[in-house]
């Protein structure tokens, strides 16, 4: 029940609570027109673009995002947190399910490739790609004590691959079939245990560090 002021007025508490159910809102609307927009031409759009997209003024846009960089920013932690919590998922299920986690993630990605490139590389990613490596590294161990994937794996190898994908789907982004399915057939098959032992040394930690900050991924 809405509370009145003497008068008839809506109490404060009522006008503040619809103002941050407004707000709230908004911010939904802005993030759905960015990723539409972006995801169909990608983040170079302007912002004017993502405003007529959502039907909001750009006023209300940079009350919700100082810049465009912002609202990417969101979207990228956004996406990035999501495919965290598909990896945690898995690792509580107990379950061997590292081909199921990088199938799922893939998908996410594909679903978002306007953003992609940007979600291993922005201002406060650390924490999550932290979470997202410990489990990366968790669902590796348990798939080789199942026997499923080749014991000389590293969990750098799991962030390479996703790496990859991630190339594929960015470069695909505007084509009706961008090939990231067989791609992630192919590097699956090659983890199998029938093969024979790889040649070259795995990439360490700081090297994926060093990527991620050298290339803009």
């Amino acid at each position: 029940m809405t509370v009145n002021e003497p008068g008839g007025s809506v109490a404060p508490a009522s006008r503040s609570r619809r103002r941050r159910r407004d707000a709230e809102e908004n911010s939904t609307r802005i993030l759905d027109a960015a990723r539409q927009v972006f995801a169909a031409r990608g983040v170079a759009t302007s912002i004017e673009v993502v405003a007529e997209q959502s039907g909001l003024g750009l006023g209300t846009i940079y009350r919700h995002f100082a810049n465009k960089e912002a609202l990417i920013n969101e979207l990228a932690r956004q996406l990035l947190e999501a495919a965290v919590e598909i990896a945690e998922r898995h690792v509580a299920s107990g379950e061997d399910a590292l081909c199921q986690y990088l199938w799922e993630v893939a998908e996410l990605l594909g679903s978002q490739p306007g953003i992609i490139r940007t979600i291993w590389n922005f201002p406060g990613s650390e924490a999550l790609t932290a979470r997202s490596r410990t489990a990366q590294a968790d669902l590796l161990r348990r798939a080789q004590q199942a026997g499923s994937v080749r014991g000389d794996l590293v969990p750098e190898d799991v962030a390479v691959a996703l790496f990859a994908i991630t190339g594929v789907l960015d470069i695909g982004r505007n084509a009706a079939v961008s090939g990231w399915q067989r791609h992630l057939e192919a590097v699956l098959t090659g983890w199998s245990t029938r093969g024979p032992g790889l040649r070259h040394a795995p990439l360490t930690a700081a090297d994926i560090d060093d990527i991620i900050r050298g290339s803009g991924i």
